[in-house]
């Protein structure tokens, strides 16, 4: 029969294996409790054993060291607590527990199945164990959402051609909401402030940015030529050093990669470069027309929702991160060139590349001041203005351009080594 009121204090000593009242602790490499987290494959990570599991005996108080508390778990996900130096909690004659720790900061981490599916954070606890609602919940949802998103299977063919069908199964719903567009904290350019409140409904965006492979099969079919083509070519930066040294060359084209050279097999899944704004809407129509769904370049600020993270954002200052290594192809680590997309690790939403890879075309004419004057409800950018919008910086970036916040432009006509683009539909 459960006891109550017993009272169990884990403190920072050294003992490996203890049943200690209603609660049994294992830590280390000991065998797993046998009611801990769900089994798992012999290919997802492999997890400390969880830090409890109640039984139906009592007796003294028991202490261990470098203890951490399995919050929580599901097939999804483990979330737990680490470096916890006490522990204690309460059977209460109803069977409910009131559980105490010594109050501080602690490590909160969560694992998905997914080998490398790893976050955490750093929070403050009280001594009842009460943990920052909003950033607790976020961190669970995101790894959750994650790791769902990449574990489901890709759903049956919707149409014959299968360039359509990786196009339509890789679109990620993007649930509306509102949320603070532009720099809070007034760093950088002054185009990205001030910080204003910007309202959007649903929209699905693609998770991947357009690849040279899809868009070759849009050219087949269509006979479009690109602005490169029809323009004496395109833009390619040619400086060794900080300073921009453009060059035109009639060698350059969508079917070129970052340094000019013809795609091999291989290099088919980079993002298309020195595709102009025109070459990327011409693309949106192509698929509209073969789809019978509505495609386009996302507005900026649905490009900015998304690559915060939507409504699952833990307001980072990359898209995904505030570790660039892990999210983006920068300078720092590009090679100077263009990548695979979907190498790097996902947004929020399970986007890829957000930051980095490949500057991204937006619908938007581009205004430095429109944030002064822009709409809370769907904003769709200014009237006027001879260029427009790209996001999220390139594999030639430096770490500002980077920022989810950052804005720049380009002339519609024109085609760039580092400038590509992904789409948007408001239909599933």
């Amino acid at each position: 029969m459960m006891r109550s009121g017993v009272i169990i204090t884990l403190c920072l000593l050294s003992i490996v294996d203890t049943t200690c009242g209603q609660f049994r602790v294992r830590q280390g490499n000991t065998p797993k409790p046998a009611s801990t987290a769900p089994a798992r494959s012999a290919s997802t990570p492999s997890y400390r054993p969880a830090t409890r599991s109640y039984d139906n005996r009592s007796g003294p108080s028991a202490v261990l060291q470098n203890t951490y508390l399995l919050l929580a778990t599901d097939s999804a996900c483990v979330v737990k607590l680490t470096g916890v130096k006490a522990y204690s909690f309460t059977l209460t004659a109803d069977s409910k527990t009131k559980e105490k720790v010594l109050a501080g900061e602690y490590l909160l981490e969560a694992e998905g199945q997914r080998p490398g599916m790893r976050i955490s954070r750093t929070v403050r606890v009280s001594n009842d164990l009460k943990v920052e609602p909003l950033e607790f919940s976020r961190l669970v949802d995101r790894i959750r959402k994650i790791d769902t998103l990449a574990a489901t299977p890709p759903p049956p063919p919707r149409y014959k051609d299968p360039i359509l069908n990786e196009i339509s199964a890789n679109m990620v719903l993007v649930e509306g909401g509102s949320f603070e567009m532009g720099d809070l904290f007034s760093e950088g350019k002054s185009d990205n402030v001030p910080a204003h409140t910007v309202r959007l409904t649903n929209f699905y965006i693609s998770k991947y940015e357009v690849t040279v492979v899809q868009f070759r099969q849009f050219v087949r079919e269509s006979g479009y030529r690109t602005d490169a083509e029809k323009n004496e070519g395109a833009y390619i930066n040619t400086a060794t050093g900080n300073a921009d040294v453009w060059e035109k060359r009639k060698d350059l084209s969508w079917n070129t990669d970052a340094s000019g050279k013809v795609h091999a097999d291989e290099s088919e899944r980079e993002p298309v470069l020195f595709v102009s704004w025109n070459d990327a809407q011409a693309f949106c129509q192509w698929l509209s027309q073969k789809t019978n769904r509505v495609f386009g370049l996302p507005t900026e600020a649905q490009w900015e929702y998304a690559a915060r993270g939507g409504n699952r954002s833990l307001s980072t200052t990359y898209a995904g991160s505030g570790k660039v290594d892990d999210i983006a192809w920068f300078t720092g680590n590009s090679g100077r060139k263009a990548h695979l997309v979907g190498q790097k690790k996902p947004n929020e939403l399970g986007l890829f590349d957000m930051s980095g890879n490949a500057w991204e075309w937006c619908l938007d004419r581009y205004d430095r001041k429109y944030y002064d004057k822009s709409p809370t409800e769907n904003p769709t950018g200014a009237t006027k203005g001879d260029k427009r919008v790209v996001r999220g910086g390139s594999w030639r970036s430096d770490l500002k351009e980077l920022r989810v916040v950052n804005r720049h432009s380009a002339n519609p006509d024109e085609g760039f080594h580092s400038v590509g683009f992904r789409v948007v539909t408001s239909t599933p």
